[in-house]
């Protein structure tokens, strides 16, 4: 399975590299699953996701918020998977769609691109996920407690240290979903990333049954 990157989802297309939402793919055969993490909205948020296809190529994802307003504010994690697609580069649009009480405003959170090597016609809708609402600040402590990564921003390497572990794998992509990098590494090491151009990468830290996200920065 490949992954692909990453826009950082902001109001604004712009790359934010403090953004808490990432929006990325995932892709096998001739089917991509589109995620869209860390998604701060209403409490009360339920998700039908709607897309079209435009252009043969650009794929537009409608979050449309079908719940009732809460007082109180979370994290989501959506999916929606689309099955037989054709071969080509693809881009994802990804829009929120406010609740008709907030004026129904239809908001561009960012996109992300991917590849399908073989595939068909007739793309259809297998599936969509939303997830339990959770608190991010619990999430990053988790992370926090198990893996730790740095310095970050880095230069000619950075170090990881698995706390809870003996060992874990890290895979690194780049801005374009290229992976760069995937490795088993024992529960302290140093990852040399001397070929790396300057920029914004993304890892994935699996360990135990626990998988991490986040970003890493090269200057």
């Amino acid at each position: 399975m490949k992954t692909f990157i990453l826009t950082i989802c902001i109001l604004l297309s712009a790359i934010n590299i403090y953004s808490q939402e990432i929006i990325y793919a995932e892709v096998s055969g001739d089917t991509a699953t589109i995620h869209h993490d860390n998604v701060e909205r209403n409490c009360c948020a339920l998700y039908r996701q709607d897309y079209d296809i435009e252009d043969s190529y650009t794929i537009n994802i409608f979050e449309v918020d079908t719940g009732d307003v809460c007082y109180c504010m979370c994290f989501f994690n959506l999916s929606l998977t689309i099955n037989r697609l054709p071969a080509g580069n693809y881009t994802v649009n990804v829009y929120h769609v406010e609740l008709p009480s907030m004026g129904e405003d239809t908001i561009y959170c960012g996109n992300t691109t991917f590849e399908i090597i073989n595939g068909l016609l007739n793309p259809l809708k297998l599936s969509d996920y939303q997830s339990e609402c959770f608190n991010l600040t619990d999430i990053e402590k988790d992370k926090n407690e198990v893996i730790n990564i740095y310095p970050n921003p880095f230069s000619e390497y950075f170090k990881i240290n698995i706390r809870k572990f003996q060992s874990a794998k890290i895979t690194i992509y780049d801005i374009l979903g290229k992976e760069v990098i995937n490795t088993v590494i024992p529960d302290d090491c140093t990852i040399h990333t001397k070929g790396l151009k300057q920029g914004i990468y993304l890892y994935k830290v699996i360990s135990g049954n626990n998988v991490f996200f986040g970003k890493l920065i090269k200057y």
